[in-house]
């Protein structure tokens, strides 16, 4: 399992030459890797600060979709919506 830092240094890069070959900012599509990479809403084990209420608080896995899956599809509409207008695509 990968923290959401390493995931982000894995393919932020890998973002970044699929952007040059479609000549569109690398800029936007760092920005919107790095988005994705820090919102683990979905599940415990997306964050460590995550894991550390589960038990005290007695959540469980499907509390956490519940409140995530929402969460995490706002966070790509706006990511999506703005990362173009931020950084241009040409």
């Amino acid at each position: 399992m990968l923290s959401d830092t390493a995931t982000a240094a894995l393919l932020v890069p890998v973002a970044i030459a699929f952007s040059d070959a479609a000549a569109v900012s690398p800029t936007a599509a760092a920005v919107t890797v790095t988005t994705g990479a820090v919102a683990a809403f979905l599940t415990p084990i997306g964050h460590h600060g995550s894991l550390l209420v589960l038990r005290a608080g007695n959540y469980r896995f499907h509390d956490f979709l519940l409140l995530g899956l929402p969460l995490t599809v706002l966070i790509g509409l706006v990511t999506a919506w703005i990362a173009p207008r931020l950084f241009p695509l040409l």
